[in-house]
This record gives C-alpha cells, structure tokens and sequence, in this order.
C-alpha cells in the first residue's frame, strides 16, 4: 500500500473513532459498508487504554477481526497488547463489553473455517493481503469472560 494511502485510512480511522464515540456508536458502527466496533487495549508499554476503530465480521454470536495493518509486514499495535494482556474492552454499536482475545494463527484447526468467514465479510480483501505480506496474518476473536 502506497504511503499516501496509508496515511489516508490512518485519518479516516481517527475521524471514526471520535464520530463512534460521540454517537455512543449508533453512527460509527455503520459508517461503512462493513461493521466497526471499538477494541480498547491496554499499552504493553504505557499501560494506558488505546481505543482504535476495526471492521468486524461475526462469528456465531462473537465479533472477530483480523490483524492485517493494511498489507503492511508488522502486525497492527493493537495485536501486540493483546499479547501481552487479553483482556479487552469491544464496543459493538452501543453494547460495551469486557472480553478476552483469543488468537488464532493457520496452524490452528479452526484457522480455516475462520479466514473464509473474515475474508467474504470483507470482500476478498484479506486474500489480497496475505499476497503483500510474508507473515501470517493473525485473526483474533472476542469471548466472554472467564
């Protein structure tokens, strides 16, 4: 992905997160052709709550997401809280939960089944992707809490 694009979506998704936190996500969960949801991490480093807008798809009744970055060879930020702390907070419209994220790489047996559910809910998009990329790209689901 160009630069200049790049730079593009990172406006865009910081446009969303305020207008879905200013509507209590009754605007920032449609505002595009797919669902968005809040996923609020804790800083592996700062230990501060970072909020950041994703597309979700849904699988039964659990939002997931992928770990994409836009093509790009680092995984986003957000993957990496959640590795160091799972727990998380997913606002979905106007529903907020506490949650636990749980990853799933392609030697997971559900992998499959999973990135055919994220990759049409997204038009292909993933597909297009995982071809820019070496790495794997990581899908994450949210669970209730233990």
């Amino acid at each position: 992905m160009p630069p200049w694009l790049r730079a593009v979506y990172k406006r865009f998704a910081r446009f969303h997160l305020w207008l879905y936190r200013a509507t209590g996500g009754w605007l920032g969960h449609h505002l595009t052709w797919i669902p968005s949801l809040v996923l609020v991490t804790t800083g592996r480093k700062s230990g501060e709550r970072r909020p950041v807008t994703l597309t979700y798809v849904r699988d039964g009744d659990l939002p997931m997401v992928a770990g994409s970055n836009y093509g790009g060879d680092r995984p986003p930020a957000w993957f990496l809280n959640i590795g160091a702390d799972p727990t998380v907070e997913v606002w979905t419209g106007r529903r907020r939960r506490t949650m636990t994220a749980r990853v799933f790489l392609p030697d997971d047996g559900e992998y499959a089944r999973l990135w055919l559910l994220a990759n049409q809910g997204e038009q292909g998009r993933y597909d297009r992707y995982q071809a820019l990329m070496e790495r794997p790209i990581p899908l994450v689901r949210f669970e209730p809490e233990a």
